[in-house]
């Protein structure tokens, strides 16, 4: 299988999960695509009776991990186009006060002139030079500020 790489351990690997213990220096080892080590005798009776890595279960005719390289950088940019239109969304929101605003506008923009009137009436808002309905709720919006 292209997904199982024969070597003589270092001494620096970790402890074989099927026996628990540590490959010694020039013993023979297998690392499989997931890149976990086992004795290579080990393995063997593992993989006799599954096609998994005893480890964390990734069948051992997947490819290597190497072999993902292209897919993991296509991954890496996706994540990073994501988090650059992130911060465009985040850059371009409101902040509070003009959602606030833009609140408050939209919910005068659903009264009435004759109820807007009365509205800059009781607040002392001056609206007579208004033409417009808009004019005379931006009159009220900016007597509020």
């Amino acid at each position: 299988m292209a997904s199982l790489h024969r070597h003589a351990a270092t001494g620096d690997e970790g402890e074989c999960s099927v026996c628990l213990d540590r490959p010694a220096a020039g013993q023979r080892c297998v690392r499989l695509g997931c890149a976990h080590v086992f004795h290579e005798q080990c393995i063997a009776t593992w993989l006799a009776q599954r096609s998994s890595c005893p480890v964390c279960r990734r069948p051992v005719d997947e490819p290597d991990l190497g072999d993902e390289t292209p897919l993991l950088e296509e991954l890496r940019g996706a994540v990073a186009a994501a988090w650059e239109a992130l911060k465009r969304i985040a850059w371009s929101a409101p902040s509070l006060d003009e959602a606030v605003e833009r609140n408050e506008r939209a919910r005068l923009m659903r009264l009435g002139v004759t109820e807007l009137k009365g509205l800059a009436r009781s607040r002392g808002v001056d609206v007579r030079g208004a033409v417009e309905k808009d004019d005379i709720v931006r009159s009220i919006l900016a007597a509020r500020a």
